[in-house]
């Protein structure tokens, strides 16, 4: 992990990890496993209103239905084959230091985004992150 990175090419690093991924509930949804390096970038993530912070889970390939983890409690253990996490990312931040869009004409529909140019944004349909 980077320091010197943007926060947004951390969330196009982790978006475009995640497995089986798709929209639900306006949130893109994926699996992925987690180690020590993207449990930081999720946690950063979250801190910043971009990621939830608890998680679905599946143990060699199964599902815990109905059993959640908070960020918090993920740890060493957890940092193998058998466990699958579900991470939710938000679809859209309109905030001007994270903006996150469908694409360019979603970015458009607001004038601010045109009167002062975004410095980084990144495109959810491409999966593609722009930055100056």
């Amino acid at each position: 992990m980077k320091p010197e990175e943007h926060i947004l090419k951390y969330y196009s690093d982790i978006f475009k990890t995640l497995s089986d991924r798709h929209l639900s509930d306006g949130d893109h949804v994926g699996w992925m496993k987690l180690d020590s390096d993207n449990i930081k970038i999720i946690k950063m993530l979250s801190d910043s209103g971009l990621a939830k912070s608890v998680f679905s889970y599946s143990i060699d390939g199964v599902e815990q239905v109905g059993s959640l983890i908070p960020l918090e409690k993920i740890s060493d253990k957890h940092f193998n084959e058998e466990y699958l996490f579900k991470i939710e990312l938000v679809s859209k931040s309109i905030n001007r230091s994270t903006p996150i869009f469908k694409n360019w004409d979603e970015l458009l529909q607001y004038p601010d985004n045109i009167a002062a140019p975004l410095d980084t944004v990144f495109f959810t349909d491409s999966s593609r992150f722009l930055s100056k």
